[in-house]
């Protein structure tokens, strides 16, 4: 089974996640259902000339290790984003595929709010949902329209790289950690050396990342990052809990000065048995910092509820939206 036939199999299976293991058939998953793109079973052999072809030696010696493993690889002109972990049964693989080139923001049925975001100076920007909703493609389209718009530069920090910009009017730096640079947090510190004008960050996970993220949207540059939190309120308050008791409330003065929007999406399945996106999104409106400053985020929801008039939308909404339209019952 090699590994160009198998992708191309993929391809033309439409899936969007592949799921390779010792032993069993590779599955695919499409529109966020698994079923069997092959019916032979992958064997020893042939799975270590798949972890040869995608992985590197150091690696395929990290797996060895019963350690995990990120990377991404291009095949056939189809880019795929790669975890190596092992199980109970053995090694597996599970590959995301990306697309070429990132979609134009305005074709994922974002309100226009998301893309008035990429116009800001400095502020904190969150994309939030659970594994699967699309957040890396919402990133990669709001750098990319940056990037074809403006002559800034805009510094990614991801693990791994995921979509690959090309210079367009920007000047853009992609790193990837533990290929180019050790952690996130280190990552930080150096872009804030390197004149950037916006921050990606593939994701806000621990408190030193979070810190140095906060602070470059204080001095100055727009960031953008991602959490797995699957509201607005919830995103805002994951941010504040993972500071010591005693600095939340300053965290929160500083989230009240630099938040800009959270918008926080996820993928259902629709009627026509493809999936369609349903979004939640917040404008840091001077009603939602001064909540935000008090600690009362039980009470965002209702304001995002009634804050049509400033680009917010509800899930609800959304979903109605949706409705309107036929593709959801």
């Amino acid at each position: 089974m090699h590994l160009q036939e198998l992708l191309q199999r993929a391809i033309q299976a439409h899936v969007s996640d592949l799921h390779l293991r010792e032993g069993d058939p590779p599955l695919g998953r499409v529109h966020g259902v698994l079923n069997a793109i092959n019916d032979a079973s992958i064997t020893e052999g042939q799975f270590a000339l798949l972890l040869h072809s995608l992985l590197s030696e150091e690696q395929r010696d990290t797996l060895a290790q019963g350690h995990d493993v990120d990377a991404a690889c291009s095949v056939g002109g189809e880019r795929w984003r790669v975890h190596g972990y092992s199980q109970r049964r053995g090694r597996a693989l599970s590959l995301r595929r990306i697309p070429s080139a990132p979609p134009a923001l305005e074709s994922l049925g974002l309100p226009q709010t998301v893309a008035s975001w990429t116009s800001l100076r400095s502020g904190l920007v969150l994309i939030t949902g659970p594994t699967g909703s699309g957040k890396s493609t919402t990133a990669a389209s709001m750098v990319n329209l940056i990037n074809s718009r403006d002559a800034k530069h805009i510094v990614t920090i991801e693990n791994p790289i995921e979509f690959v910009h090309e210079m367009r009017r920007s000047l853009v730096s992609q790193r990837e950690v533990g290929t180019h640079v050790d952690t996130f947090a280190t990552a930080l510190r150096s872009a804030l050396r390197e004149d950037p004008d916006i921050i990606f960050v593939g994701e806000m996970r621990d408190l030193e990342t979070i810190t140095l993220a906060l602070q470059a949207a204080e001095t100055g540059h727009l960031v953008i990052s991602t959490l797995h939190t699957s509201s607005a309120a919830k995103t805002i308050s994951r941010i504040v809990d993972v500071f010591p008791a005693e600095q939340q409330a300053h965290i929160r003065t500083v989230l009240a000065d630099i938040l800009e929007g959270v918008v926080a999406q996820e993928l259902v399945a629709n009627r026509h048995g493809g999936r369609s996106l349903v979004v939640e999104v917040l404008q840091a409106t001077s009603a939602v910092r001064a909540l935000i400053r008090e600690g009362k985020m039980h009470h965002i929801e209702h304001v995002i509820q009634t804050g049509a008039s400033f680009g917010m939308r509800s899930r609800q909404g959304s979903i109605r939206l949706l409705q309107e339209v036929g593709l959801l019952g």
